[in-house]
C-alpha cells in the first residue's frame, strides 16, 4: 500500500467536479456535497442520487474542464474508461489540483468513516472489505460516550471563557487539565467531575 497521509478536510463552499455520474461515484462524492462543496457532474448521463446535489453538464468530459472559475478544488475521476481517466488526472497533476480516481489510482483516497457530529473516526486498510469490517468493529465498540464526550470537550476548546483560563497557564499544567478534562467526559460514574471545571482548574 502506498503511505498516506490522513488529512481532514473543509469542503464547505468548494467546487468538487466529478467526471462520470454513474453508480460508482455516487457513495464518494455525494458526502462532498453534504459537507457542503458546490459538485459539478460532467457526464452525459447522471444518477439520481448525484443529480440531486449536483449541477449537471449532460456532455463528455473535454480538455481545459478543470479551467474554472471559481478554481476547482478537487476533482473525482469516475468514468470506469481508463483512458478518460488518465487523461483527466493527467490535467489535475497538471493544474495542481487533487484528483480522487474510483479505481484508487490517484493520489487522493476516501477513507470509510464513523461520523457523529463531532466525532469522526476514519478507516483505512488497503483492503476494502478488510476496511468496511474494522468500520463495523470500531462502530460496535464506541458507545455514545464518545460521541458525547467530543461534543462536550469540542464546544470547551471554542469557548472564549476556557481559552482564558488556559491562556496563562503553563503548557505541560495545560495538557494535564486537558487530559484530566477528558477522563472527566468518559467516566461512567453517576457524579464525575466536570470537564469544564477541570480546565479552569477548580
Amino acid at each position: 500500500m502506498v503511505a498516506r497521509t490522513p488529512l481532514l478536510l473543509d469542503l464547505a463552499g468548494r467546487r468538487v467536479t466529478c467526471v462520470g455520474g454513474g453508480p460508482v461515484a455516487v457513495a464518494k462524492v455525494v458526502p462532498f456535497a453534504t459537507a457542503g462543496a458546490e459538485v459539478h457532474v460532467i457526464s452525459p448521463t447522471c444518477h439520481p442520487d448525484l443529480a440531486a446535489v449536483a449541477t449537471h453538464h449532460e456532455r463528455q468530459w473535454q480538455a481545459g474542464d478543470l479551467a474554472t472559475t471559481p478554481p476547482t478544488w478537487l476533482v473525482v475521476a469516475a468514468t470506469g474508461v481508463p483512458a478518460v481517466d488518465d487523461a483527466v488526472h493527467a490535467e489535475a497533476e497538471e493544474a495542481g489540483t487533487w484528483c480522487l480516481r474510483i479505481d484508487g489510482r490517484g493520489p487522493v483516497a476516501v477513507p470509510s468513516v464513523i461520523r457523529d457530529e463531532d466525532l469522526l473516526v476514519a478507516v483505512s486498510t488497503g483492503a476494502p472489505a478488510l476496511t468496511k469490517r474494522l468500520r463495523q468493529h470500531l462502530e460496535a465498540t464506541l458507545d455514545g460516550r464518545w460521541a458525547d464526550a467530543a461534543r462536550t470537550l469540542a464546544a470547551l476548546r471554542r469557548d472564549p471563557g476556557v481559552r482564558a483560563a488556559l491562556a496563562e497557564v503553563p503548557p505541560a499544567e495545560r495538557r494535564d487539565r486537558w487530559r484530566r478534562a477528558v477522563d472527566a467526559a468518559l467516566d461512567p460514574s453517576p457524579s464525575p467531575p466536570s470537564p469544564a471545571e477541570v480546565l479552569h482548574g477548580r
